[in-house]
């Protein structure tokens, strides 16, 4: 079992928070070519999604999911600071995601394991293609509770609408939007720590 960080944006820590988040989406890095089939095994030590030899010459043979293993637990990484003059283990944090005013807020990306209070069981893994998602799938992601406020929601959307709405406002304009339809790694999990 290991202890790996999970990035989450404060409308996605508050749906995690709240229950209905158990679900994340992370695209396959690097992405097979856009024609491949979905040739994917699991190994029985790191659910490594594995290449046959010589099938995509430009990949490496294993690619793992960032989001680790089912049983593997993950700390949620979110945009914090301290609050009050003491910094290091140990001081008081605020987080962004409650509403909280700071001076000086610090980047999910830079939060230490330390100053987590959101842990998360990785509960299940497997690969697919990003437009292969379900009602179901679309409100395990939070759609419900996440908005894109640049995209407002149509009444008449499906979830799943949402679901490309919100991947596209993160993912787009990098190549890998909805309609570039990557492969992605989808994650279950759930809180055991707040």
């Amino acid at each position: 079992m290991r202890e790996l960080p999970m990035l989450l944006n404060g409308e996605m820590v508050r749906a995690t928070m709240a229950g209905r988040k158990i679900q994340t989406r992370r695209p396959v890095k690097p992405q097979p070519p856009s024609d491949a089939e979905l040739p994917v095994y699991f190994d029985k030590r790191g659910w490594t999604w594995l290449c046959e030899d010589g099938v995509w010459p430009s990949l490496p043979a294993r690619v793992r999911n960032p989001l680790g293993v089912p049983g593997d637990l993950l700390y949620v990484r979110e945009t914090w600071a301290y609050w009050g003059i003491n910094e290091g283990p140990g001081s008081l944090i605020v987080y962004r995601a409650d509403g909280d005013k700071a001076r000086r807020w610090q980047p999910s990306i830079h939060m230490p394991k330390w100053a987590a209070r959101l842990w998360v069981r990785n509960t299940g893994v497997r690969v697919e293609r990003l437009q292969g998602i379900t009602e179901e799938d679309a409100i395990a992601e939070g759609t419900q509770a996440i908005s894109v406020a640049a995209v407002p929601r149509q009444a008449a959307w499906t979830e799943r609408q949402d679901f490309a709405n919100i991947w596209d406002s993160i993912y787009a304009n990098r190549g890998l939007g909805w309609e570039a339809n990557p492969f992605v790694w989808v994650t279950s999990y759930e809180v055991i720590e707040r």
